[in-house]
């Protein structure tokens, strides 16, 4: 049997073809149903399910906010996040970030401060707000779901006014693929991103949001303007990967040297880098000798 690990379940998006439902790891489909007050009805139902509040009392109060997050300095550059909501008191910022970068991770805790910071105004009292930072990620971590807050050493909560969950897509498929109870959470994140329709049938069961989302994310993804906008979206994966393989092939190369003029044998820089024993020998022949 295959062992099943997170890094074989990491979403693509070259993996879907054209009559396939389209995952909200697309940005295309993320903003077509969930950055889109006319279907506020699931981002109300994630934050319903994420936080075990009313579904109707979320749906009354929710107001969707501008994304585009306000310049302190002439110079700086534009920042615009995935999406942003009110409840109460509360913002609520969701990012959908595809692929691991740690610049990424820096930019969203910069989101977050900004947000925080975001209605205080010069020569005013200050004013911060709460904020609460969701992460869907799609990539790999040990826990399905984390929750971080500013505590001290002691565990004691430093800064109450913010809060950052990450949601991670791969372990939550681990999670169905070894037959793990998932929450409601859990299964609308799946067939928001699972082309399987019979696995969406499955896990969408009696629910009737998880229905009609099925039902409409499929009709928006074979639209024309959607579907030209998704093959774009594509073509760019496809183009950082290869960048990424590139980068990767041209730092085994570069290592593979450096370890060579120190004089470590073949069998170490093949433990050491992802290169073949063919490719090390070719190196020897035409740069390292």
């Amino acid at each position: 049997m295959t062992k099943i690990t997170t890094s074989s379940l990491v979403y693509s998006l070259s993996d879907y073809q054209k009559e396939d439902k389209k995952p909200i790891i697309s940005d295309v489909m993320f903003h077509t149903m969930l950055n889109n007050e006319k279907r506020k009805k699931y981002v109300c139902y994630i934050l319903s399910k994420l936080f075990n509040n009313s579904y109707e009392e979320i749906y009354n109060k929710i107001i969707f906010v501008n994304t585009s997050l306000d310049k302190l300095k002439y110079y700086e550059s534009k920042k615009i996040v995935d999406l942003l909501v009110k409840v109460d008191d509360t913002y609520i910022n969701i990012e959908m970030n595809s692929s691991y970068s740690k610049n990424r991770i820096y930019r969203n805790f910069h989101y977050l401060t900004k947000i925080f910071s975001k209605d205080m105004r010069i020569g005013s009292n200050y004013k911060y707000n709460k904020v609460i930072q969701i992460n869907i990620n799609n990539y790999n971590t040990k826990i399905s779901k984390e929750d971080y807050m500013m505590r001290n050493k002691d565990g004691i909560e430093f800064i109450k006014e913010f809060k950052i969950i990450n949601i991670n897509l791969p372990n939550i498929r681990k999670k169905m693929y070894n037959n793990g109870k998932l929450n409601g959470l859990e299964r609308f994140l799946l067939i928001a991103n699972e082309k399987d329709e019979n696995l969406c049938k499955t896990l969408v069961g009696d629910d009737e949001i998880m229905k009609e989302y099925l039902k409409e994310a499929k009709e928006v993804s074979v639209e024309g303007n959607i579907l030209n906008e998704y093959t774009k979206e594509q073509e760019d994966e496809m183009i950082r990967n290869l960048d990424m393989k590139d980068l990767r092939e041209e730092t085994e190369l570069r290592t593979a040297k450096l370890l060579k003029k120190n004089n470590v044998s073949i069998d170490t820089i093949l433990k050491c880098t992802g290169l073949t024993k063919s490719q090390i020998m070719n190196l020897y022949i035409l740069f390292l000798e």
